[in-house]
């Protein structure tokens, strides 16, 4: 018998060198328990099975809503831009008696009406305001009744 042999042979041997062999290196702490009973990874497991799905949908509601944020204060800023412009231009049309149209074209920008007529009115209103009921009497009837009234 040789010594390889005799090294298989005899099981305590084979046996206490390991043991030496182990003693060497130090183990890794839960290197001999399967992954399912490390109470780490247990509570790991439960703690993402409570909680995990509950925090991953807060934050993509909040995701969500930072970009909803985000999207409306751009498109508020794009209306305000866009309300800015003058999209509409005023156009002057004259017609005679019989409603057949003389002349037509855009209203000139530098016309200035009269504020007087107007300042007077308010100042009027203002300062008598029995007067002012029954301007608005009389107004009203007129709109009501027709032009012929009062």
């Amino acid at each position: 018998m040789n010594l390889a042999e005799a090294q298989i042979s005899a099981p305590g041997r084979a046996t206490a060198n390991a043991a030496e062999g182990a003693q060497s290196k130090p183990e890794p702490r839960n290197q001999h328990r399967p992954p399912e009973t490390s109470p780490y990874l247990a509570a790991r497991r439960e703690w993402d099975e409570r909680y995990g799905n509950l925090i991953t949908r807060a934050k993509n509601w909040r995701t969500a809503a930072f970009l909803g944020l985000l999207i409306a204060t751009l498109e508020t800023g794009g209306l305000i831009a866009l309300s800015m412009k003058a999209k509409t231009v005023p156009y002057v049309v004259a017609v005679d008696s019989l409603g057949r149209v003389l002349a037509a074209g855009p209203a000139a920008n530098h016309y200035n009406p009269d504020l007087e007529p107007v300042k007077e009115l308010l100042r009027e209103l203002t300062t008598r305001p029995r007067l002012s009921q029954l301007v608005v009497e009389r107004d009203g009837l007129r709109l009501a009744v027709g032009p012929s009234a009062g």
